[in-house]
């Protein structure tokens, strides 16, 4: 399982400078990948993504529980997307609405079946910012 945040862009075009990059950069939400044996069995988003000015200044803490327990969390500021955008822009263009994963604030932890993960980040005031991720890990029905 891995934890961060992603960000939803506005076209990007090829090779984008980090300037560009982060004027491009529409909203902010949470993300989360579950993978099993190697591969990615799927990925999940907060219900509420923000404008980056939300995020406000200075770092936030990602908080990420496994079975009530909290894991070691991510510091971010939400500012540093920019080079996650540059980076997938140099391999290709960006159309508008992509999403794009910033491993800003990344937190990795092995899930077994059964576990819970549920991925949060607060303000400086203790309100959510962008809801909160819940799943437990489940086999899937044939």
């Amino acid at each position: 399982m891995t934890a961060q945040l992603a960000v939803i862009v506005d076209d990007v075009e090829g090779q984008a400078g980090a300037d560009e990059a982060k004027q491009a950069v529409l909203l902010v939400l949470l993300a989360s990948d579950i993978a099993s044996g190697g591969s990615d069995v799927g990925s999940s988003f907060s219900p509420v993504a923000v404008t980056p000015d939300e995020l406000g200044e200075g770092d936030l803490s990602l908080a990420v529980r496994r079975n009530s327990k909290p894991l070691e969390g991510g510091k971010t500021t939400g500012k540093d997307s920019a080079g996650a955008v540059a980076a997938a822009a140099a391999k290709r263009p960006l159309i508008a609405g992509s999403i794009v994963a910033t491993g800003c604030g990344l937190v990795s932890s092995a899930l077994l079946l059964g576990d819970t993960v549920r991925v949060e980040m607060n303000d400086r005031t203790g309100h959510s910012i962008f809801g909160a991720i819940e799943q437990t890990v489940e086999t899937r029905g044939k």
